[in-house]
C-alpha cells in the first residue's frame, strides 16, 4: 500500500480510471490527444462540471443537483483547489478540460483546513438546504447534513500508513483511453517526491466500476476496527 511500492509494481498494470469503464477496450487506438497538467484557475467551472457529470457513483448527477448544481464540486473539488493545489491535476483532449485528480499529501492536516477554513464559509450558500435528518429529502439537503453534522473519516490506524489520499473523476467522452493511469501516476509521482508513504481513498460503495478498477491497481480494502460512514468504501 505505500506511494513506493504502488509506483514500481502496481502502476505499470494500470487501466483506465475509476470513473473509466466502456465497451471500447484500454488503449484502443484513437487519434485523440490528452494532455495532463497543474490546474489553474480558469480550470474551476470545467472540473466542478466533471464532478457533477461523474458524481452519481460515477454517472450524471445532474437531474438530482439541479437545485444546487455547484453543490458537488464544493464539497468534492473546491477544498482540493483551494486549500491543496500543488496535488490538483487536470487532462486536456481536443474539447478541452475533460477530467481531474486531486489529492492531499497530510490528510489530518487538509481535513483541518477543511472544517476550519472551507467548510464555514461554504454552508452559507446553502442555508437552506440546513434541515435535521428526518426531514432531509432532496440529495442536496442529505449531502448539506452530511457536510455540517457528520465527522469526516480518518481512524489513526488509516491515517499512520496511508496519511495521503486522492480523488479522480473524467468526463465520460473520455473514459477507456486509458487516462486514468496517467493521472493517477502523476498525483502518486507528486506525493511520493513530498515525502507521502501511503494513500487511501473514499468511494461509493455502489460504484462496482470504480471498485474493480482499484483492484487491477492493487488497492484493497483495509482492515479497519472502526466502519467507515454508510454507504462509502474505503480503499488504500
Amino acid at each position: 500500500g505505500g506511494i513506493a511500492a504502488e509506483m514500481q509494481r502496481l502502476l505499470p498494470h494500470l487501466e483506465g480510471s475509476a470513473s473509466e469503464s466502456s465497451d471500447r477496450a484500454p488503449y484502443e487506438p484513437s487519434s485523440r490527444t490528452f494532455i495532463i497538467r497543474p490546474y489553474q484557475s480558469e480550470d474551476e467551472p470545467l472540473i466542478y462540471k466533471t464532478c457533477l457529470v461523474t458524481g452519481l457513483a460515477g454517472n450524471d448527477a445532474t437531474e438530482e443537483f439541479s437545485d444546487y448544481p455547484s453543490l458537488l464540486g464544493d464539497r468534492y473539488v473546491g477544498p482540493y483547489i483551494h486549500l491543496s493545489p500543488d496535488f490538483a491535476f487536470v487532462v486536456e483532449d481536443d474539447e478541452g478540460v475533460c477530467g481531474y485528480v486531486l489529492g492531499a499529501l497530510d490528510s489530518k492536516a487538509f481535513y483541518a483546513d477543511y472544517k476550519a477554513k472551507w467548510l464555514p464559509k461554504t454552508l452559507k450558500k446553502y442555508f437552506a438546504c440546513e434541515k435535521e435528518r428526518s426531514e432531509c429529502h432532496t440529495a442536496s439537503e442529505k449531502l448539506v447534513y452530511s457536510m455540517r453534522s457528520e465527522p469526516l473519516f480518518l481512524p489513526d490506524e488509516l491515517y499512520e500508513k496511508y496519511p495521503s489520499h486522492l480523488h479522480i473523476d473524467i468526463m465520460p467522452r473520455s473514459q477507456g483511453f486509458g487516462v486514468g493511469k496517467r493521472m493517477i501516476r502523476c498525483l502518486l509521482s507528486a506525493l511520493k517526491t513530498k515525502g507521502s508513504r501511503g494513500v487511501f481513498l473514499e468511494m461509493a460503495s455502489t460504484n462496482e466500476r470504480a471498485y474493480k478498477f482499484y483492484k487491477k491497481l492493487g488497492f484493497s480494502e483495509p482492515n479497519l476496527t472502526g466502519e467507515p460512514p454508510r454507504g462509502t468504501t474505503i480503499m488504500a
